[in-house]
């Protein structure tokens, strides 16, 4: 059972709150950061050839997401037992340990390598959600969530600017560098600053997740549901790792770099996305789900059919701004869908199982975009999972109540 903080000490959930949520921010906008040019990376590592150089790019983009999937039922499990401040520094320690070695990479085996050592021994994310639950009110428990949601994808949005522009006056082993000595110092500031309640041990989560398995298993619409979680993250991924590699298709201008420009057009999506989904959220519980999520899937879909025949990059401005505004609402529509087919009781666990199909779509989909480059090119992926999230719009009728 968990404990609060006692009630003379109510601000301090407010201050660990802040303090997580800045730091969830600062390290989200240096992993996104790295994101846009890491295919002009694979590249400088000895990978030429454009079909090989997008097969890397999905490979070394998956990495994490693949050891993160697998490690992190056990990092939780550790995080009951020893502390979950605990869990949140080693988290931070182990993301800035992954950038720092990067910077020393020889060739892109090392490069995969590490990655894949970062899923292993990163997860703040996880951590942060589970250290301000532990000692914030319950009343205040889904307030605490958001903000650090909130603040993930504000760090998402801004990071690929900062990337653009830190690729363009250093190298890139530089952003790397920088961005590992960054997380160093946020992890000294969880130490010295972060305060974590005590909680008592349990010994039911093995029970809780084999139970909400079978009840998910079991549920049509949760099973479908989560299903549709899988896809729209494949989908989103399929593309995502090569967007540099689609950005180089244009006359780019020379005044500003390809990294710049691709970090740019990459953070309209999220901008957009982050505003489509704090607005259309509040109206999910007054217009069907059914018609919400087929009209964004189908807007999604329309969108990214476009990519392959704008003739500029100017072209894309509006599209990537209508693509943010149509897939922003997508995710948090399914995620509803989940809560208010759970209980109370098993709330917590099934939205838990969602998010591991979120990130195994990722992992599939991330693995794909390098094949998918190989077959149809640098543009033709786009139309492919324009076609994919069409198709996803006709899968709707699953939700016959909401």
């Amino acid at each position: 059972m968990k404990k609060t903080l006692s009630p003379e000490n109510g601000g301090s959930w407010k201050r660990t709150l802040f303090i997580l949520s800045v730091c969830q921010f600062i390290a989200m906008s240096g992993m996104s950061a790295l994101v846009p040019f890491l295919p002009l990376f694979i590249r400088e590592l000895g990978i030429t050839d454009t079909n090989q150089t997008a097969v890397w790019s999905g490979l070394v983009f998956a990495g994490p997401f693949i050891t993160s999937f697998l490690v992190q039922p056990l990092w939780g499990t550790l995080g009951d037992r020893s502390g979950r401040k605990l869990m949140a520094v080693r988290a931070l320690f182990g993301l800035a340990l992954a950038q720092l070695l990067i910077y020393f990479v020889p060739d892109v085996y090392w490069l995969l390598g590490i990655r894949l050592l970062q899923g292993t021994l990163s997860g703040f994310n996880v951590a942060a959600m589970s250290l301000i639950t532990s000692i914030a009110p319950k009343e205040k428990q889904g307030y605490s969530i958001s903000m650090l949601q909130s603040a993930s994808n504000g760090g998402v949005v801004v990071g690929p600017i900062i990337g653009g522009l830190l690729s363009t006056f250093l190298s890139f082993r530089g952003v790397f560098l920088i961005v590992g000595i960054i997380i160093v110092i946020l992890a000294f500031v969880v130490i010295f600053f972060v305060e974590e309640s005590k909680n008592e041990k349990t010994t039911e989560r093995e029970i809780r997740v084999r139970d909400n398995f079978k009840v998910l298993i079991n549920n049509r619409i949760l099973f479908g549901t989560a299903g549709l979680i899988l896809l729209t993250s494949l989908g989103i991924a399929s593309v995502r790792p090569v967007f540099v590699l689609y950005i180089e298709s244009f006359d780019l201008s020379e005044a500003f770099s390809l990294a710049l420009q691709a970090g740019a057009l990459y953070s309209i999506l999220g901008i957009f996305s982050t505003f489509s989904s704090i607005y259309f959220s509040k109206l999910v519980d007054k217009i069907s789900l059914k018609k919400i999520l087929g009209l964004a899937s189908l807007g999604t879909g329309i969108m990214y059919c476009f990519h392959p025949f704008v003739p500029d990059i100017y072209w894309l401005v509006p599209v990537r701004i209508v693509l943010g505004l149509s897939y922003g609402i997508i995710v948090p529509v399914l995620f509803t869908q989940i809560s208010k087919q759970a209980g109370e009781r098993n709330k917590g666990g099934l939205l838990a199982l969602a998010t591991s199909s979120q990130t195994l779509g990722v992992i599939i989909g991330s693995v794909v975009s390098g094949k998918l480059v190989t077959l149809l090119g640098v543009r033709y992926p786009f139309l492919a999972v324009g076609i994919f999230f069409i198709s996803l719009a006709f899968i709707t009728p699953l939700f016959k109540k909401d």
